[in-house]
């Protein structure tokens, strides 16, 4: 019997359906497109990837079949629900490989049911012998970055390293990572192995705060000293472990980190990263990076979404030395430095995440941050919840690199950040509907050459300082970020001030905010901090104010003139300054005052357990207080 032939009506009626289809939006896979199986515990490396039954097991299957045939637009790369795999994902862009397209993204999700597929920068550990005073020993032939006590599936605090001290800096001579050196007065850290070096190069030794005495002597003796601590000792290729109890580690689980990434995209387009755990890498979660050369070679129109991140970073940086830039985060945008003429990087999406601890020193630096994006043109960052501990929440930026242009940051959540978000060097940002709360350092940074920067609708409160950090207000203008707007926020129990106008933030519209200084954790209720070169085409209007009824002088008006006597009270300021400005009075049932510092705060991420990322990680995460 002949195959029936469709008929030229029938194949007609087909194209049609296939017009309406594409008409109205439905992305149609292109008939190549494969769906690659990774299942860790039932996977076999010889199987094809195509299907469950024939599912990989590892990731380096996925590295190998990008490297030597490259996946194309539309295909997706799917890890099991609940499967861990202590590996890296390694994808490089080239042309027609390893990315999609507008309609047809690649994309790297899940199949299955049940937690979400982790990808894990750390390896356990068992076979530790004593060394004595409470330290174990095992052998250990890769470096280690990090340690971890009983972390596998909750975000927990890394042990400190514990550095080796190796005198002065010797040109010529042979150096181990972890050791310490002083030159001139400076102490550097060896972050890799150093065979030879005429000279202190940032990608192999990062710069760190001079050390006590007591730390001028070998690893061993360091970790001996310091419970929950560890020192990977190169020369002897032994890592030597001591507890906080001074117990046996046998007796816990022990993860050990040796690789820097979860994910890493250099020169890769249209991928779209969905509901991935990405945890211990040492220093970021996803690096996204442009091909060598810089400029906008790839590394465009990707997407993260759905996904949940902790224990990312550690205490120095990453020095990538193919583009010349430095940084870490759980996840790290790098434009490169090749040159600010190149092309700004398009159509970013960063979306739905849970980001949690990073494992910095606690304070405040722009080399590690939970969301770390560089060089973007029209960056959506939205409804991520953000949670460092440690490290500066959401930095978007240009460093020497390509323009930031148009970021949008809208409605995330962060606390428990060192700094929340950061704005740098960007044209046109926008930063809406976000809440900063319990939290460190400043609410809103802005500057770095920015300009015409809308800040509205965001809620900023109970923001404290670590140790005796001096970036801690609520919106924080400094450094070149002139014509902008402030409206329609709540700024409330900052630690310095509500807003600060300083070098080169002239020409803003700020109205219609409540700015509550009544009960900030400085004390003293300072509501302003404007420097006088910013004075000019600053606009007040219809902001309400709650003030410390014991301040007279809130508000500092006019500040960096010798001499001068800018501190001024509310009459003043509304006499001279602002002629609409409201004022709440404590004690009164005043709607315009609803945000009174006094009222009882909790932190409102009943919105936020919607997103199922967040709810994931919330339901691992140990809660921190906060302590002003």
């Amino acid at each position: 019997m002949m195959p029936k032939v469709p008929t030229t009506t029938q194949s007609r009626a087909k194209q049609i359906v296939l017009g309406i289809l594409l008409v109205a939006g439905f992305a149609v896979a292109p008939c190549n497109a494969a769906q690659y199986f990774v299942d860790a515990t039932h996977g076999s490396d010889r199987g094809t990837g195509l299907s469950p039954n024939a599912a990989w097991q590892h990731l380096s299957s996925v590295n190998r079949f990008a490297h030597s045939r490259g996946f194309r637009p539309g295909d997706e790369i799917l890890l099991k629900s609940g499967e861990r795999w202590r590996e890296q994902m390694e994808l490089t862009g080239a042309p027609g490989m390893n990315g999609g397209s507008d309609q047809h993204p690649l994309r790297i999700g899940s199949y299955g049911t049940g937690e979400l597929p982790t990808i894990d920068g750390a390896d356990s550990a068992s076979g530790w012998k004593s060394a004595g005073k409470g330290v174990y020993q095992i052998p250990m032939k890769d470096p280690v970055f990090k340690v971890f006590v009983d972390g596998d599936d909750h975000p927990t605090h890394a042990l400190t390293s514990q550095l080796n001290f190796a005198g002065g800096w010797a040109p010529g001579s042979t150096y181990r990572m972890w050791d310490f050196i002083q030159n001139q007065g400076k102490t550097f850290l060896a972050m890799q192995d150093i065979t030879t070096t005429n000279r202190i190069l940032p990608s192999e030794w990062y710069r760190i705060g001079s050390l006590p005495p007591e730390q001028m002597v070998s690893g061993l003796e360091n970790v001996s000293r310091v419970p929950g601590s560890w020192f990977y000792d190169a020369r002897q290729q032994a890592l030597f472990v001591h507890l906080a109890d001074g117990g046996d580690p046998s007796s816990h689980s022990m993860q050990i980190v040796h690789r820097t990434y979860g994910v890493f995209l250099q020169g890769c387009s249209h991928v779209v990263i969905d509901g991935v755990r990405i945890i211990h890498a040492a220093k970021s979660g996803i690096l996204a990076a442009v091909n060598p050369g810089g400029g906008a070679v790839g590394n465009e129109y990707n997407t993260v979404r759905n996904s949940v991140f902790w224990n990312l970073g550690d205490g120095t940086t990453d020095w990538i030395p193919s583009i010349s830039m430095s940084g870490e985060g759980a996840v790290f945008v790098a434009a490169g430095t090749a040159a600010p003429t190149n092309p700004a990087l398009r159509g970013w999406t960063i979306q739905d995440n849970a980001v949690g601890e990073i494992d910095s020193d606690r304070f405040l630096n722009y080399e590690r941050n939970g969301l770390s994006i560089t060089g973007t043109a029209d960056l959506v960052l939205k409804q991520n919840y953000v949670s460092t501990l440690n490290s500066l929440g959401i930095s978007v930026f240009t460093i020497h690199g390509p323009q930031c242009t148009t970021p949008t940051i809208q409605g995330n959540f962060l606390t428990m950040n060192d700094g929340n978000i950061r704005v740098s060097g960007c044209i046109k940002p926008v930063i809406d509907s976000n809440t900063i709360t319990y939290s460190y350092g400043y609410g809103v940074q802005i500057g770095g050459n920015s300009s015409s920067a809308t800040i509205t609708h965001n809620t900023i409160h109970h923001i404290a300082r670590i140790g005796n950090e001096n970036a801690y207000n609520g919106l924080d203008c400094n450094g070149g970020a002139p014509d902008g707007t402030l409206a329609y926020n709540s700024i409330a129990a900052v630690w310095g001030a509500e807003a600060t106008f300083e070098v080169g933030c002239s020409r803003w519209s700020i109205h219609d905010n409540v700015f509550d200084s009544s009960n900030n954790v400085k004390g003293g209720g300072l509501t302003f901090y404007i420097r006088q070169d910013s004075i000019p085409g600053l606009k007040f209007e219809n902001n309400i104010y709650r003030l410390n009824s014991g301040t007279k002088q809130q508000f500092n008006y006019g500040a960096g003139v010798p001499g001068s006597r800018p501190f001024h009270d509310f009459d003043w300021w509304k006499q001279n300054v602002e002629t609409s400005a409201l004022q709440c009075v404590a004690g009164k049932d005043d709607r315009r005052c609803s945000f009174a510092s006094t009222a009882p705060y909790s932190l409102p991420t009943e919105g936020f357990t919607a997103v199922p990322a967040v709810r994931r990680f919330m339901s691992t995460a140990p809660r921190d207080n906060w302590q002003p």
